[in-house]
């Protein structure tokens, strides 16, 4: 049976290289540009209270242009923004956190996890710090550290569906079947449409030797992304099986 189904560390790149790029740093950002961390003090008639206002919305002009060079894919643009506003307002954790995905993007990870933690310090239960945190120590196979940051993702949001999908492909990746399972189910009772966490789960089934629960959550990739990239893997996966 070992001839058909991805190696334990393909499997937990697929989870982390096709979920982090395109569905975290979407959901990191989303929850960034709607947040209003950064109120605008009231205003006074004193000379430092109006300065201070304009460079809180100098700031948080700052910050929307970053989130605009971010989603062009210009992060080098981005940094800058990203830096320009937390110079003017620097206990922002959004922002932190945002920083920290851009240098990431610019593969300055120990930079990126710098952001990460400041983000965490500056709000303990900031979610997508965590959660970015523990994914950037998955890519460096630090597993430990991936875990910990990880559980800390899901402790400060018990619906985080992401969380529970990468932490199901890590402990895939270290042999832990019965764990990932328990971790991928949790993913796909959380978020119903998640292709990815249905095909890692296809995935963990096979090398349990559970070939009708892993054709089943093959076939509901295929059925959630029929033309996509993930709905061709899990079709490979069938031919596999027959």
């Amino acid at each position: 049976m070992n001839g058909w189904f991805f190696s334990p560390r393909i499997l937990g790149g697929l989870a982390l290289y096709l979920v982090l790029p395109v569905v975290v740093s979407l959901l990191a950002f989303s929850q960034l540009a709607s947040a209003q961390a950064l109120t605008l003090p009231r205003p006074t008639p004193t000379p430092n209270a109006a300065k201070r206002a304009k460079e809180i919305a100098r700031a948080d002009n700052f910050y929307r242009t970053g989130l605009g060079m971010y989603s062009a894919g210009r992060y080098a643009e981005a940094r800058a923004n990203f830096e320009h506003a937390l110079a003017l307002a620097p206990n922002n954790a959004d922002w932190r956190n945002g920083l920290g995905l851009t240098l990431a993007r610019l593969g300055r990870d120990d930079d990126a996890l710098r952001e990460y933690r400041a983000a965490i310090a500056l709000d303990p239960q900031h979610a997508d710090a965590y959660y970015n945190l523990g994914a950037l120590y998955h890519a460096r196979a630090e597993d430990a550290l991936a875990i910990e940051a990880y559980r800390a993702a899901i402790h400060a949001r018990p619906d985080f569906a992401l969380a529970h999908n990468n932490l199901g492909a890590l402990y895939a990746e270290r042999g832990e079947l019965e764990q990932a399972t328990v971790e991928l189910q949790a993913a796909i009772r959380l978020d119903a449409k998640s292709a990815n966490a249905y095909l890692n789960l296809g995935l963990v089934r096979a090398r349990q030797g559970e070939l009708a629960p892993a054709r089943a959550a093959f076939e509901q990739v295929i059925a959630l992304d029929p033309a996509g990239e993930l709905g061709a893997q899990a079709r490979a996966q069938l031919e596999r099986l027959k």
